[in-house]
């Protein structure tokens, strides 16, 4: 196994755990341009949601995670691939909770970007549409369109909360893909 592989298995193994959504949250940008966003979505005429969006930076003090790099039509990707075979519209309750209609965490990913849909308390939910998820994701202030390398920050990915209690969290990170023997 190259040293490539173990990476990429220990951090989708850590992603895809189900560790508390607290210790899977890298250093954020905190930069004036930067700075984490709050603002009223307006998704459709009758739905109103607040989303706060956190880019990611690499840390740099000694254990921290290894951040990779991802782009913007691999994440709108995701993004599809997230929603596919769900009905967008049909309201559902997210949650870590047995009675859950959408066990957490959950994730989706296509070539270098992954999406992790994941919540803060064990015990909170989140009644929303998968629309919702994936609205708050594409907005302008957004994570693909804020975090993407938009700027001047490397795109690392970021984290926005999605839902009216905004309990509920949206992350995209990078992971390693190999290009080697595809067309």
């Amino acid at each position: 196994m190259t040293l490539a592989a173990v990476f990429l298995y220990l951090s989708l193994a850590l992603l895809a755990s189900s560790t508390p959504l607290q210790l899977l949250t890298p250093q954020v940008i905190s930069t004036n341009s930067l700075d984490p966003t709050s603002s009223p979505l307006n998704l459709t005429n009758d739905r109103l949601l607040n989303a706060t969006t956190n880019c990611f930076i690499q840390p740099h003090h000694p254990g921290a995670p290894i951040l990779f790099e991802t782009n913007f039509h691999d994440c709108l990707v995701a993004v599809t691939v997230l929603l596919a075979d769900k009905a967008v519209t049909t309201p559902y309750t997210f949650g870590r909770r047995p009675d859950a209609d959408v066990r957490l965490p959950y994730s989706k990913s296509f070539r270098t970007c992954k999406i992790i849909i994941d919540i803060m308390d064990e015990f909170e939910t989140e009644r929303l549409e998968w629309r919702d998820i994936s609205d708050t994701l594409e907005a302008p202030r957004g994570v693909l369109n804020k975090c993407m390398g938009q700027g001047s920050s490397p795109p690392l990915g970021g984290r926005t909360s999605v839902g009216g209690k905004a309990a509920l969290q949206a992350i995209v990170v990078g992971q390693v893909y190999e290009t080697l023997g595809r067309d």
